[in-house]
């Protein structure tokens, strides 16, 4: 599942020459939804299709419902510097749990329900909050792989990898990560961001 960020009323990042973040990650995810299908024959869904916000942890319900393998959150930086420049590629950082939250990520309880036709089924209860814990370790390598394949083709940041409290990635029940395309606050990557 891809999920370009922002839409609606909620256009994000603001370039010097007026794009603007949800047009701009809708057009790569678009992109990169045909370039994945057609080279590897993978079903991609995209969170959003069209000029509407889609709010951040219906983005992870949508992959959770889909089974999807991934999640990737398509985002545009921004910087008061205008020669800030480069990709970036977060996972999930856990600062901020408590021992108690974080105890039940790596055990989670479970509880018996009944079946059709007798019997029960034994089925983890995953608190929101702790759904991407349970793939931390999956997510930081595919960050790393991401990281890695676009350094490649394009400029990454100094800090081209990191790990951040985003929202978006909380409630993902898959390796999930989040990706700054670019600062379209840098004139010059503003223009590569709109191409």
């Amino acid at each position: 599942v891809l999920a370009p960020g922002h839409g609606g009323e909620e256009i994000g990042a603001r370039g010097v020459n007026g794009a603007m973040e949800k047009d701009i990650t809708l057009d790569v995810a678009r992109r990169l939804k045909a370039a994945i299908e057609a080279r590897l024959g993978i079903r991609v869904l995209l969170t959003r299709e069209d000029d509407r916000l889609v709010p951040l942890d219906d983005r992870a319900s949508i992959a959770n419902n889909n089974k999807a393998d991934l999640l990737i959150s398509l985002h545009v930086n921004a910087s008061p510097r205008r020669d800030a420049r480069g990709a970036e590629v977060f996972y999930l950082s856990l600062d901020g749990l408590s021992a108690e939250t974080r105890r039940m990520a790596e055990n989670p309880p479970h509880k018996a329900l009944p079946t059709l036709g007798g019997g029960s089924r034994d089925i983890e209860l995953i608190l929101w909050e702790t759904a991407q814990a349970r793939h931390l370790a999956e997510s930081a390598v595919l960050a790393g792989f991401i990281e890695e394949e676009l350094r490649k083709s394009i400029e990454m940041s100094q800090r081209a990898l990191q790990q951040a409290s985003f929202r978006v990635l909380v409630g993902a029940n898959m390796p999930a990560v989040l990706v700054e395309i670019g600062f379209v606050s840098n004139p010059d990557q503003e223009a590569q961001l709109i191409t």
